[in-house]
């Protein structure tokens, strides 16, 4: 997603979360409560209480329970597996047991925090262990 793209969907992704469960405050009226923050000298946040990001992955895991989506917990991706331009899945590292692990998937979301150039090393690989997949 390009950058620019992010101000034009923001309002799209606050109504997605809101109809998943998410749990924004609200004014008196029903309106989502909005504040300052990043240094923005206008109130455009929409939040919850002090807790935004734990209550989003909240929301967000329980969709997935819903949608019956398997979590692989415990491993760092290594590789992304790609004949041509079909994916594959990828190569990961079961940090338990040490073994490598090759996980079939049709896609592929990777969970970085903010996933930017920076992320990448000279070979195109992702050089960060912060990193969640849904497959």
């Amino acid at each position: 997603m390009p950058w620019s793209s992010l101000p034009n969907s923001a309002g799209k992704n606050i109504y997605e979360m809101d109809f998943m469960g998410y749990p924004y405050n609200r004014q008196e009226d029903g309106h989502f409560h909005q504040r300052k923050m990043g240094g923005s000298s206008h109130a455009r946040a929409a939040y919850y209480e002090d807790r935004s990001g734990h209550a989003m992955v909240h929301a967000l895991f329980e969709q997935c329970l819903a949608h019956d989506i398997d979590f692989i917990s415990e491993c760092q991706m290594l590789e992304i597996s790609m004949d041509g331009e079909t994916l594959n899945g990828v190569i990961a590292l079961d940090m338990r047991s040490g073994h490598l692990m090759g996980i079939p998937a049709r896609s592929i979301i990777i969970a970085t925090g903010g996933y930017w150039p920076g992320l990448l090393d000279s070979h195109l690989r992702i050089r960060t262990a912060r990193l969640v997949m849904a497959s």
